[in-house]
């Protein structure tokens, strides 16, 4: 019987891992550079936090994502431990031109 709960808690505790890290959006970055529009980032991800264009006519967009591995849930808490900045950067025509994560802290979960 104890088996069973240790079993049970263990698949708990990675499925919440697997959740918290499906919601970052590497994956699906990595696959569009070059492809997606700013129409399809921002149905994917929303609206950035930032947007900036640059001098020679491309556009920088910057999503800030919150994580929390006090609870292992991603949310939008200011408070939250870690932050990871995604800097995209789009061409002239509105294509995803290349894109950084940049990982830091931001504070502690209240």
């Amino acid at each position: 019987m104890r088996a069973r709960h240790s079993l049970r808690a263990a698949i708990a505790v990675l499925s919440l891992l697997l959740f918290s890290c499906a919601s970052l959006p590497d994956d699906y970055l990595k696959q569009n550079v070059g492809k997606a529009t700013q129409e399809e980032v921002r149905a994917k991800m929303g609206d950035p936090d930032h947007k900036y264009t640059l001098e020679d006519g491309q556009t920088k967009w910057v999503y800030i994502v919150h994580v929390s591995y006090a609870t292992y849930l991603t949310y939008a808490n200011k408070d939250a431990e870690t932050c990871y900045n995604y800097d995209l950067t789009f061409d002239r025509q509105g294509i995803l031109k290349s894109w950084n994560e940049v990982t830091k802290d931001c504070g502690t979960v209240n």
